[in-house]
């Protein structure tokens, strides 16, 4: 699903013009460009392994506050174990 989302129109239009702030950054120099697109591109991982990480410990501490709230309401249930 992801890689569909590329394929959208309205992406199209946000590529090319990320794709020209680079070009205009760099000042005709295509290593300048590039050290730009690459630091986009690093900071564009980035932020998505930082997103995933987030979620992560969000679903980590929902399944453990799950646990200990069924656990209160159910005396007779046996304890969480991790």
């Amino acid at each position: 699903m992801p890689l569909l989302l590329n394929l959208m129109p309205c992406v199209f239009p946000v590529l090319s013009i990320k794709i020209l702030g680079f070009v205009n950054q760099g000042d005709g120099d295509r290593s300048r460009a590039g050290a730009h697109g690459l630091a986009f591109g690093i900071g564009v991982v980035l932020s998505f392994w930082a997103l995933a990480g987030l979620i992560l410990l969000l679903r980590a501490g929902g399944a453990r506050l799950a646990a200990l709230s069924s656990a209160r309401l159910d005396p007779g249930a046996e304890e969480w174990n991790e």
